[in-house]
């Protein structure tokens, strides 16, 4: 059984020293912000990094072709218009002429191509290159500095995208921090040229990050004038969460592990909406989850205790669907969930033991509770595997027998959300069959009519998710400790909000 924790408190030391700053100075101060962030990323080129962490800090330097705003709206950002042609297989976008990089120069058609195609060339390590390469017009293996025969530059400030078909989602796709317009040909191995509202710099020691306004920005500029950015190295200590004052934004922390956590009381806690799952998946490589009835009952009776518990976190709220809200249309999220249904526990009797792996700090005590007295209802003593950053290689590992696994979607489309459903993805989850799924979905990508086309991916998901090869449960958000008086844009309509956009009350 898990054993009962007492919450731990983290403290914060900066590897960066603050301690120059006086407290009266730093109050008085507001044309800065300091944030501490947990993945503190080795580079700031588009195309290498992961982690939403790391594109938070990204939005802050560079620009997209177009952007969701905070309305959840899609609005130009490079991009001042855009057209689609009648066939919508044709997307032309028209820049913003007055647009300047960092250095001075002016923003043009070819920065954009040369910027998307960087994803396909040989070694790249993009992993959201694959959402564009398999809808553009034409497929092939680019030379290292090739253009993609699919982007074409019609003059300086017009550039056009041709489609194999129509697919709705390719607005989505291009406003991803992934594929932001860097200077071409001009890229350094940690901070390339871009146009964004702030400018960054790494320090010596490249353990901070510091953005500050560019004031030729050409759309609306920052609020803030300057933003700190610090790598944490934190520890264990009763008690005791912040030392340091001078920190105004941490991001990072696991959710489990922050929930009940007392701030001082300049500090909140504030929960970030985003398109973030964490479910329940049945390893099917085991004979002992082969029978869709067995995995059916363990899925109503977990289903049910958290239905029951709405109370359990903060962070998580409960979800029976795949995607989270929002992401497909509402009659898929009307579906029957958790109807009765009797299978006689004898036959769990192979599942007396059972192994499930979680990332450490990812779920809170009672939500642990939660789970094993469920199990515990079905004769199933449950042990636990807590890792920590080497989640991905554990999954690898294929020794679960359950897995508590979380995704966020790259773009608010459910195309945003199979990553880790595919036979051949780095985070496969459960080693689901889904070649049937992805047969059945691709007849419907390249829908032109949105709402038919999601209408198409509900009815294709709702059968699938009655195979009942996971446990769909919840929908979640980020945890942010920040000063009561600075303002973070939402973010409820994205994959990450715009960090760049923060300001003192």
């Amino acid at each position: 059984m898990f054993i009962k924790y007492k919450m731990i408190f983290i403290v914060i030391f900066l590897i960066f020293p603050l301690s120059s700053l006086s407290q009266s100075h730093y109050r008085k101060n507001l044309n800065m912000i300091n944030v501490a962030v947990s993945a503190f990323p080795e580079t700031l080129d588009p195309v290498k990094v992961w982690n939403y962490q790391h594109y938070l800090l990204v939005q802050c330097a560079f620009q997209t072709l177009i952007r969701f705003d905070e309305s959840g709206s899609i609005v130009g950002d490079l991009a001042e218009k855009w057209e689609i042609s009648s066939d919508k297989k044709i997307y032309t976008f028209y820049l913003n002429r007055n647009t300047k990089f960092h250095n001075g120069h002016l923003v043009t058609a070819d920065d954009v191509a040369w910027s998307m195609s960087r994803h396909f060339w040989p070694k790249s390590e993009s992993i959201t290159g694959s959402y564009l390469e398999k809808v553009l017009s034409n497929s092939k293996l680019l030379q290292y500095g090739e253009i993609h025969p699919s982007i074409n530059v019609i003059n300086d400030y017009t550039i056009q995208f041709h489609l194999k078909s129509a697919y709705p989602a390719l607005i989505y796709i291009l406003s991803m921090p992934a594929f932001s317009i860097l200077q071409k040909s001009n890229i350094s191995t940690k901070i390339p040229i871009g146009s964004g509202p702030l400018k960054a710099e790494y320090s010596s020691d490249s353990e901070s990050l510091i953005f500050k306004r560019y004031e030729n920005y050409s759309n609306i500029k920052p609020s803030i004038k300057k933003i700190s950015v610090f790598k944490l190295k934190y520890t264990v200590e009763e008690n005791e969460l912040l030392k340091n004052n001078n920190i105004d934004i941490i991001i990072g922390f696991p959710r489990g592990e922050i929930e009940n956590v007392v701030l001082p009381v300049e500090y909140e806690l504030k929960k970030m909406s985003g398109l973030i799952y964490t479910h329940l998946f049945f390893n099917l490589s085991k004979n002992r989850f082969k029978n869709k009835n067995a995995r059916k009952y363990i899925s109503n009776a977990i289903q049910k205790s958290f239905n029951s518990s709405s109370d359990f976190s903060k962070f998580y709220s409960y979800n029976p669907y795949y995607f989270p809200k929002g992401v497909m249309p509402i009659e898929y999220y009307k579906k029957s969930v958790n109807s009765d249904y009797v299978f006689s526990s004898k036959k769990l009797d192979l599942l007396e033991n059972i192994k499930i792996l979680v990332q450490k700090g990812n779920i809170n005590n009672k939500m642990f509770q939660i789970f094993e007295d469920t199990f515990l209802k079905l004769g199933v003593k449950v042990k636990w595997n807590f890792v920590d950053l080497n989640f991905i290689d554990e999954i690898k590992k294929n020794q679960y027998d359950l897995l508590i696994a979380g995704y966020v979607g790259n773009f608010p489309d459910p195309d945003g959300y199979l990553d880790p459903l595919k036979s051949n993805s780095i985070i496969n989850f459960g080693n689901i069959p889904t070649d049937s799924l992805f047969k059945e979905l691709e007849k419907y990508r390249f829908i032109s009519e949105p709402v038919e086309r999601l209408q198409k991916y509900s009815d294709s998901f709702k059968r699938f998710e009655n195979e009942f090869y996971f446990i769909p449960l919840f929908q979640a958000s980020l945890p942010i400790i920040k000063k009561k008086n600075i303002v973070i844009p939402e973010e409820k309509f994205r994959y990450e909000g715009e960090l760049w956009k923060i300001f003192w009350k």
